[in-house]
């Protein structure tokens, strides 16, 4: 548990004390002239996650890895978010600040300019690590010079950290990614900080879909690889963003953040040609969120879909095929809403 907050003097002491001992970036193996254990810098994003954050907090500081910079940043969170926060600030490898309410994209952002790893990683307020994450991450980074980042499988697990399932996430696959709006990378992914060049973490332009464009970015020339093994977790709650974001907004991201891939100087001419068929996917994924919040344009969405790839290509994934059903109900809403409810009763997931 962490301890007790010390008075300025002691606390501005231990401040000074771990600025001393990370300036290096970790241990060097001088036989080989590679740094054993370079510096991660974990970057946690926090607003109004009072009841997870202490927890989240509690599973990076315990990790087994001696060279960890932790940034944690609150949102202006409405919550007692902060006030969870501030016994953390007494622990060396942990700083702690405070902001406005500006969003998770600058929030992150703001995080990562501070940090000083050679590798970066941004952990959900309400989503733990599970143990050895940043050790496995690390290693791999370190023996694998050429990749940009490295995702691990991960644990679902509910609001009071019950374990739902266990994901086994697909092997990198650029085409996968963009093509068909499917992103590889989730919680507990890391970065090497100098793959990112001069652009910043997420793009503030995007509220919902930042993460999914940071990949779409970095893995647009470098790639990413998939780490073996369960070392994060993902926690499905109503306050959660993906659930409580099913918005117009977020509909309209998924079409935007694949215009803005191709609008790139270096979108070379071979990723430029799935550009129709990546909007039809995007689209179709705007348009299921019709299926939870009437006020997305769902019909629209789902004939645009059509219209620019009337069938998908059978190389997809299962997971990622086209249900006709699922069409069905949204052109033909709002009539089939109506009718679904008085059949038995509509379900958040999303109909038969």
């Amino acid at each position: 548990m962490p301890t007790a907050r010390p008075d300025p003097v002691r606390r501005a002491q231990a401040g000074r004390r771990h600025r001393v001992r990370v300036v290096g970036a970790g241990r060097c193996n001088h036989s080989t002239g590679v740094m054993d254990h370079p510096l991660v810098s974990v970057v946690v994003p926090v607003y109004n996650a009072a009841p997870y954050v202490a927890e989240t907090l509690q599973s990076v500081l315990a990790q087994d890895y001696p060279a960890l910079d932790c940034i944690v940043l609150d949102d202006g969170s409405t919550d007692d978010s902060l006030d969870r926060l501030r016994p953390f600030a007494a622990h060396p490898q942990v700083r702690l600040l405070h902001h406005a309410n500006r969003g998770e994209a600058f929030t992150v952002n703001r995080g990562a300019a501070l940090a000083r790893g050679a590798i970066l990683g941004v952990v959900n307020a309400d989503d733990p690590l599970l143990p050895g994450a940043i050790a496995a991450a690390a290693a791999l980074l370190t023996a694998r010079p050429d990749l940009a980042a490295v995702y691990p499988d991960w644990r679902r697990i509910d609001g009071k950290g019950r374990r739902i399932a266990d994901v086994t996430v697909p092997e990198f696959d650029y085409r996968v990614l963009l093509e068909q709006c499917l992103c590889l990378p989730g919680p507990g992914a890391f970065i090497r900080r100098e793959a990112l060049g001069a652009e910043p973490l997420r793009d503030e332009r995007f509220r919902y879909k930042s993460d999914y464009f940071l990949w779409l970015r970095l893995g647009l020339n470098q790639p990413l690889a998939r780490l073996p093994g369960i070392f994060a977790t993902w926690r499905e709650h109503e306050g959660g963003a993906s659930q409580a974001g099913r918005s117009p907004r977020m509909a309209a991201e998924f079409i935007d953040v694949a215009e803005a891939l191709f609008a790139r100087a270096d979108c070379p001419p071979d990723v430029a040609a799935w550009r129709r068929q990546t909007l039809s996917v995007a689209c179709y994924c705007g348009a299921l969120l019709s299926i939870h919040n009437a006020a997305v344009p769902g019909r629209a969405l789902m004939l645009r879909s059509l219209q620019l790839a009337p069938l998908w290509p059978a190389r997809f994934l299962p997971e990622r095929r086209r249900s006709w059903g699922r069409i069905a109900y949204v052109l033909g809403q709002p009539a089939t809403g109506w009718l679904y409810r008085q059949a038995g009763g509509f379900k958040a997931s999303a109909p038969p």
